[in-house]
């Protein structure tokens, strides 16, 4: 049976917070998510986040990639750009 898909309101918490895995309360919630902000991401992951979402890209390990590919049956690994080269 296909999920349901879930409504997100302003003003209420997404349903991925309440889950319990961030935190039990609000301000437990809040605070660490705000501590989720005050390290910077280093320069090269945030290039590979930059590239990977501009071409809809997957972030992850080649075997993460290949095993996602399987199970969406679809190529998710980013191509080259332009045309392929005609062999002779």
């Amino acid at each position: 049976m296909p999920r349901q898909p879930r409504l997100v309101v302003p003003g209420y918490p997404h349903h991925v917070i309440l889950r319990g895995n961030i935190g039990k309360t609000d301000k437990e919630r809040q605070l660490k998510y705000k501590r989720l902000f005050l390290e910077d991401i280093p320069d090269r992951e945030l290039n590979l986040i930059r590239f990977r979402t501009q071409k809809s890209g997957v972030i992850g390990s080649e075997s993460f990639i290949v095993e996602m590919s399987k199970k969406v049956k679809r190529k998710l690994a980013v191509s080259p750009r332009g045309r392929p080269i005609k062999s002779l």
